[in-house]
């Protein structure tokens, strides 16, 4: 109930101006986001798009909307929601903006079961992992890339990817992903048939 309340009133104010409402609203999203994702995507959905006016507010909130339905584990094929944060960020945007949307636009292109293209996408962020500062997401890069290095069954490289993603999760301190990461590291092992390695990291 109370949630309901908190998005009319957030649909009124925002349709009261163009840009600066949705300007503060998307930077208390973030705020939050981690912690409520499904709050965070019922706010978004509610935004009137006439109030979103200015290319790069638009692009930011291109880029919101795509990172809570792929925190929300909702399978997105269309790139008909990140358009705009493609459009502007090919271009525009801190190099954490740009990887985010570079990641979320291989995520798309893998749930359509393009991994071709979602490895261009995911080169093509790369550029950006140096100067980004959100090592969960630089760890995504990697762990995506070995997932599909996996499947190509280039186990090699899909070695040599998962590890890097593994330092990222280290770095940004996100357990889970790092119990993730070695996980995929002992089942790229037992591919390869190094059991006794296989072993040690599951140990």
């Amino acid at each position: 109930m109370r949630a309901r309340v908190f998005i009319l009133i957030a649909a009124v104010l925002l349709s009261c101006s163009c840009g600066r409402n949705v300007s503060r609203m998307l930077s208390d999203v973030e705020s939050y986001m981690s912690d409520r994702p499904d709050s965070a995507l019922s706010v978004l959905r509610a935004v009137p798009e006439e109030t979103i006016c200015r290319k790069a507010l638009k692009a930011k909130y291109s880029l919101l909307h795509s990172q809570m339905l792929d925190k929300n584990l909702i399978e997105v094929t269309s790139d008909s929601i990140i358009s705009p944060a493609v459009e502007y960020y090919s271009h525009h945007g801190s190099a954490g903006d740009r990887l985010k949307m570079y990641y979320l636009r291989a995520r798309i292109a893998r749930n359509a079961g393009d991994d071709e293209s979602a490895m261009k996408w995911l080169a093509e962020g790369e550029k950006y992992v140096p100067g980004n500062k959100n090592h969960s997401v630089s760890g995504r890069v990697y762990a995506m890339k070995s997932h599909i290095y996996r499947g190509m069954y280039d186990y090699p490289r899909a070695m040599e990817n998962i590890r890097t993603a593994y330092d990222f999760y280290i770095m940004d301190g996100n357990v889970p992903s790092q119990v993730s990461a070695l996980l995929d590291v002992a089942f790229i092992d037992l591919l390869t048939k190094d059991y006794v390695s296989a072993g040690a990291v599951l140990d």
